[in-house]
């Protein structure tokens, strides 16, 4: 719900998407706060760090220069959204076509919206050049990069959300039935919520946000001191002090950073995403036949508890970093991670970014998603995974000739094969509602069915 309100607004102040959706509450951001930014399998991730720019910058003074402006006064929120589902275009369906939809209403207390801007030009003249506090400086690893948030977007006084979603489906062959699609899209739209929710977002609460890269130059500084060093083959001169690197904030910190690009909008790029990932997800097949049972059932497991999922995803970045990490909590993740070293010293090198590919993906799932597919009977695992290959191979799903019950119109699982149908305009419908990027929620999708298959083949 909150994703959706907030995706309303950043179209409204920004129609070019130029805006970082801030998608959690509890995580305050404000101008000047750090900014992890990775590149990832499915596009960029970002990391609201708790420190500041102030804090890498010795001699920081309370910078003032901030322009804070209202964007939208008096903003009344009050939509109702017909979200409807079908299989169309070149798909044919065998028996009928079914049709759905999910009918939301949300409401939100008028509020006024407002914008802060770090002025970047007084910034770069008071301390552009400055040395780095390194005590302060975050590690960064491959692919990531530091950056500061310039420009957010915030509600001024407390805002109170509420929604309602009802759902419902039809069918235009004999005996109308409701599809189970329409469940897949209640978990889309609202997680694990009951159908009416309510909550109030306190003050000051940052909805988006922009960021500027940090540029750190490397400035070594040498000492002339010397003193008489006495070694094995006689004296020689070497400085007192060795020389020492300082970080300086380059001037390139302080230009206006290129708008996120967008990724994953049509079949087409879904398409070209997994064809480049089927040979990083190839080592799972290659894994024998007890091995493979086992990993799979292990994370079939572990993807019904949310937190879990997310540590193994985590310790696996890491792993493949070559990086080490502490222990996870849950003594799930550490046995899983346990069989995959086990694994990994027979040679199977490549099998652990494979399986971290695959964790990646049931991360992004929304919640029961992951199990519901890993519990699949190996008919309909195999019969998901057609589509998927379909998907893969010529942009668009293609269904069979005969369906298993469940991924029939009317069965428990038909929510899959609506989806995997689904068409670029359905997409587009259903990212409006979600707040989300739902191609990327395809992929992800898609990825997870792939993975799976190899492991249980």
């Amino acid at each position: 719900m909150f994703q959706s309100y907030v995706s309303d607004i950043c179209q409204q102040v920004d129609p070019k998407n130029t805006l970082i959706q801030h998608e959690n509450l509890y995580k305050d951001v404000n101008v000047l706060t750090l900014v992890k930014k990775k590149t990832s399998f499915f596009g960029t991730d970002y990391e609201v760090m708790g420190i500041t720019l102030g804090d890498l910058i010795p001699h920081f003074a309370d910078f003032s220069d901030i322009t804070e402006t209202t964007v939208i006064g008096d903003y009344t929120h009050n939509a109702q959204r017909l979200v409807s589902a079908g299989i169309g275009g070149n798909v044919k369906v065998v028996g009928g076509a079914v049709k759905g939809g999910a009918e939301s209403r949300r409401e939100a207390s008028s509020v006024t919206i407002k914008s802060k801007t770090v002025e970047l030009r007084k910034l770069k003249n008071n301390y552009c050049g400055e040395s780095i506090n390194t005590n302060f400086m975050p590690k960064l690893r491959d692919k990531e990069v530091l950056a500061f948030v310039d420009r957010i977007i915030f509600n001024a006084t407390d805002v109170v959300l509420e929604e309602k979603t009802e759902v419902d489906g039809s069918c235009e062959a004999s005996g109308g039935i409701k599809s189970a699609f329409l469940a897949f899209l209640k978990i889309f739209l609202q997680g694990k919520k009951s159908d009416g929710t309510s909550f109030t977002v306190p003050a000051g609460k940052a909805y988006a946000y922009t960021i500027n890269e940090l540029t750190i130059n490397e400035l070594t500084v040498e000492f002339t001191n010397m003193c008489l060093i006495t070694g094995g083959d006689g004296e020689e001169l070497q400085p007192r002090i060795p020389p020492s690197t300082n970080l300086l904030l380059a001037p390139e910190t302080f230009e206006t950073d290129k708008p996120p690009e967008n990724y994953c909008e049509t079949l087409q790029q879904v398409k070209e995403e997994l064809q480049g990932m089927e040979a990083l997800l190839q080592p799972l097949s290659c894994l024998p036949m007890a091995t493979r049972s086992s990993l799979a059932q292990r994370l079939c497991d572990l993807s019904k508890d949310r937190d879990s999922l997310t540590q193994l995803k985590k310790a696996l970045d890491l792993w493949c970093e070559g990086e080490p990490f502490d222990q996870p909590q849950s003594e799930s993740v550490r046995t899983l991670l346990d069989q995959l070293r086990v694994a990994t010293d027979t040679g199977m090198t490549n099998l652990l970014k494979a399986v971290y590919l695959l964790v990646s993906a049931m991360d992004k799932l929304p919640d029961a998603v992951p199990f519901i597919i890993g519990i699949c009977s190996p008919d309909i695992l195999r019969c998901v995974n057609q589509l998927v290959s379909s998907i893969k191979e010529h942009g668009q799903a293609h269904l069979p000739v005969s369906l298993p019950g469940p991924l029939q119109q009317g069965g428990e699982l038909h929510w899959l094969t609506m989806f995997l149908c689904a068409t670029d305009d359905k997409l587009k419908e259903l990212g409006v509602m979600a707040g989300q990027r739902p191609g990327v929620l395809l992929l992800v999708l898609c990825v997870t069915v792939q993975g799976l298959s190899m492991m249980r083949a």
